[in-house]
């Protein structure tokens, strides 16, 4: 699911924040105002592993898309810990977080392995959301620019080599050193940097900003033409501060 271009696509990333029967509760409790948000904008949300199936039941039938924070590098074997595309895909999964700065830094992994998992993603008919960002030490010294080229250019070629260069992504632009911190790019940096994207890529792509996306930030990030959604975390957690943000797009 992409969004449609009179819709903006907004995914709810619930990280690690919400154990498994408060993910249910709030689901369960909200289910129906979920699905009255789908009337202005796309809503993917993005559950933690082990509630994926049960909240893709919750909103089976419903507009509301149900999307995984990650997926394992490999199709099936011997990998304790790991979760397939394939599993996610039977679980209910339509959408797949890759490439999340948390996992970039805390994990290790690299942008050639993010580009593994966007491909093993596709073979099951999951739709990545590619994100990227720099850290606060990139952007100081003027290498955003060079740091989204290194973290892209595997992707590309991934598709290229899998004959799926024609497929259209969701990249998430999240700057690393705005996650949590109420801190965002200027709107002259944003307009910029998503510009630079749309002509980078040369697809017909969707693309996300990410990174202290609240009701007060929204009404600046909103004006700009090139942003086609928002990766939302922690206002997403509260079902009316994410009510809010949607309400605004």
């Amino acid at each position: 699911m992409l969004a449609p271009k009179n819709k903006s696509l907004i995914v709810a990333n619930w990280k690690m924040a919400l154990p498994y029967a408060k993910t249910i509760e709030l689901c369960t409790k909200h289910r129906n105002d979920f699905v009255a948000l789908t009337d202005h904008a796309t809503i993917i949300c993005c559950p933690s592993t082990t509630a994926v199936a049960p909240v893709a039941q919750i909103f089976k039938g419903t507009p509301v898309a149900v999307g995984a924070q990650n997926c394992s590098a490999h199709t099936a074997g011997p990998y304790t810990g790991e979760e397939s595309a394939q599993s996610l895909a039977q679980a209910g999964a339509t959408h797949c977080l890759i490439g999340h700065s948390e996992r970039r830094l805390q994990h290790g992994e690299t942008s050639e392995l993010v580009a593994t998992k966007m491909i093993r993603a596709l073979e099951q008919g999951i739709i990545p959301i590619i994100c990227i960002g720099e850290t606060y030490e990139e952007y100081s010294r003027n290498a955003t620019l060079a740091t989204l080229t290194a973290q892209l250019e595997p992707i590309f070629a991934a598709l290229v080599t899998a004959k799926l260069d024609t497929t259209p992504l969701i990249i998430a632009y999240e700057p690393v050193w705005a996650i949590g911190t109420g801190k965002i790019p200027t709107h002259q940096e944003l307009t910029h940097l998503f510009d630079w994207l749309v002509t980078t890529t040369k697809r017909p792509h969707t693309f996300l900003y990410g990174g202290s996306v609240t009701s007060s930030s929204i009404t600046m990030l909103k004006t700009i033409s090139t942003i086609d959604g928002f990766l939302v975390g922690t206002s997403s957690l509260d079902f009316q501060n994410f009510k809010n943000i949607v309400s605004l797009v």
